[in-house]
């Protein structure tokens, strides 16, 4: 009996120990911790902690940002660390978008390895920088997906075509129609980037333009 209890007494002091050095190892030992340990902002050091970007819509988390925290929601860091600087300016905003959409990987790992996919029970690893382009079919099935510049053109042609008289985007818009009438004309364009549209959109406003006798679509002056 006294064996017993002295294998019990043995096995229990062992697990504690384990759990202290595992819990000793994730707290203070991980490479993240140096990362953010080193990195500041203008007010001083940063809080060392996870940090996780979470998109519903995509059904995203992803806790790349835990060590590339320069990437991380309302994060201004001033460290010259590589891994700790912000993302280059893209299409989407990437503190809302995460990560592993458009680079592949492990969102929900915090380390290098098992983060960046090279684990052989993992099927998606990282794609290279040159190719997280190609990523870009993984919502925008439908489309020709266009380059940051073309993008760019297009929204302020958008503005300087007032295309937001009739036509709703991303919460903006579509609330006064040219003559104070109040409403929508058009369909609300937030989504077109995921469902696809009508190629002959052009076509048909300007027909719609010459027939109109007046109102909202006589303002359209065939796109000039």
């Amino acid at each position: 009996m006294k064996k017993n209890k002295y294998l019990l007494l043995i096995s229990s002091l062992g697990v504690l120990a384990l759990l202290v050095a595992a819990a000793v190892s994730e707290n203070f030992l991980k490479e993240w911790h140096a990362i953010q340990g080193q990195a500041r902002t203008q007010e001083g050091p940063i809080d060392v902690r996870l940090r996780q970007i979470v998109n519903p819509d995509l059904k995203k988390a992803d806790r790349c940002v835990t060590c590339h925290v320069g990437m991380a929601p309302g994060e201004q860091i001033l460290s010259d660390s590589k891994v700790a600087q912000p993302h280059k300016n893209v299409v989407h905003d990437t503190a809302t978008m995460g990560c592993t959409t458009c680079h592949g990987g492990q969102g929900q790992a915090t380390e290098k390895d098992d983060a960046h996919g090279n684990v052989h029970f993992w099927t998606e690893p990282m794609l290279p920088a040159k190719y997280a382009y190609a990523s870009c079919g993984t919502c925008h099935t439908p489309l020709n997906v266009p380059n940051l510049e073309t993008l760019s053109t297009a929204r302020k042609t958008f503005e300087r075509l007032d295309c937001y008289s009739c036509h709703r985007l991303d919460g903006r818009g579509g609330t006064l129609r040219p003559g104070g009438e109040t409403g929508m004309e058009g369909p609300d364009l937030s989504h077109v980037g995921l469902k696809g549209y009508n190629q002959n959109w052009y076509t048909a406003h300007a027909q719609k333009n010459v027939e109109a006798q007046g109102g909202p679509w006589r303002r359209f002056q065939g796109g000039q």
